[in-house]
């Protein structure tokens, strides 16, 4: 446009020029070009057109220039917005990216009745933890996607994961968001960790997420804890927290039914979850290594609540704490036969003391008083 301007008006200066040189050699009347007559005074009203033309040409220059130069200035001024804009971007990002890093994350596994809503309660204690519970689970549970645990894509369960995480992460504890270093939930053996298993483990090993391995040794034991949860479901629909009383009159009422005792039911039980275990156990020895993740026992944990956590603070790089649970125990001051229906006590006894698993009916000291 700049250039296209600058030759119209030279254009104009030359038609001026020549103008004003046949003019000046015209006398008063005389006649031009092809038998024109063309007075002195008419020439100079089209030279003074053709002034007032070149005059609005140059004064649209002027405006031109005037004009790209300020559209160049808001060019270069939206330029340097666009840069702060993007710096600011990059500070944003780099500063999410050091919270991400800066921001430790753990997995609680577990199989179910073995304590890990205790355990989780107990780690949510700290100042610089927010622990959830079967996040992953019971988001997918709420939103009617309970199925997509057994059927979602690999890629699809770890973006669940992580947005429990970054959920999790966002929540509010004791009025404060963000007063904490540390996220982590529970996940249960069969809410994807058996049918991902060595490819899950791989990928939180790669994201630099820890593992806390919870186990319960007492198979008998958390078979009592499954069934006597099972048995009443209407109890459990009125229970504030559907997976643990926490009240000593939830802890009577579910503590007062007695179980059928199926050696059958009772072996596969054991078996099964032993067997898991072992599995489980196989599997993260070989993606971290025996000291890549931290095991801690129920009945350890039971009989020394202070000295395990302070151990599992330590594996997750924190001050210790003192730390207690919210929950009431269900099972305790109460021989293990009184959970039983009595006609069934003996046999369950003598099944049991003639197998490997006889050391289920033996008392810990502690609140485990035995068979």
């Amino acid at each position: 446009t700049k250039a296209l301007t600058q030759s119209l008006i030279l254009s104009h200066f030359h038609i001026l020029l020549r103008i004003m040189t046949i003019t000046n050699s015209l006398p008063s009347h005389a006649s031009v070009h092809r038998g024109v007559k063309m007075t002195k005074p008419a020439l100079f009203t089209i030279l003074g057109i053709a002034a007032i033309a070149t005059w609005a040409l140059v004064n649209a220059k002027s405006s031109m220039n005037a004009y790209i130069s300020n559209d160049v200035a808001e060019v270069h001024q939206i330029r340097r917005a666009l840069s702060v804009i993007s710096s600011s971007s990059n500070d944003i990002d780099s500063t999410s990216e050091k919270d991400n890093s800066a921001m430790r994350k753990f997995i609680i596994l577990s199989q179910q009745r073995s304590g890990a809503r205790f355990l989780a309660s107990l780690l949510n204690k700290h100042s610089s933890i927010k622990c959830g519970n079967e996040e992953l689970f019971n988001r997918l549970k709420k939103r009617g996607l309970r199925e997509l645990m057994e059927s979602q894509s690999f890629d699809e369960y770890m973006k669940q994961i992580s947005i429990s995480m970054d959920l999790l992460r966002g929540s509010e504890k004791n009025d404060v968001i963000g007063n904490f270093t540390h996220v982590g939930f529970e996940l249960m053996y069969d809410q994807g960790v058996k049918r991902f298993s060595s490819h899950l483990l791989h990928e939180l090993n790669e994201e630099n997420v820890k593992i806390i391995h919870l186990i319960r040794k007492n198979k008998l034991h958390q078979y009592v804890s499954h069934e006597s949860f099972e048995k009443d479901r209407q109890l459990r629909a009125e229970m504030k927290h559907k997976a643990h009383p926490t009240n000593e009159a939830e802890v009577s009422a579910l503590d007062s039914s007695a179980l059928d005792g199926n050696i059958r039911d009772i072996f596969d039980y054991i078996m099964d979850k032993n067997s898991e275990n072992r599995y489980l156990e196989e599997l993260l020895d070989a993606e971290f290594g025996r000291k890549g993740y931290y095991t801690v026992y129920y009945e350890d944990l039971n009989r020394d609540v202070q000295g395990e956590m302070a151990s599992i603070f330590d594996f997750l790089d924190l001050n210790h704490e003192t730390v207690e649970s919210e929950y009431v125990k269900i099972h305790k001051g109460k021989p293990t036969r009184e959970y039983f229906v009595e006609e069934d006590r003996e046999k369950i006894e003598d099944a049991i003391r003639d197998s490997s698993y006889e050391f289920m009916l033996d008392s810990d000291d502690h609140e485990n008083l035995g068979w």
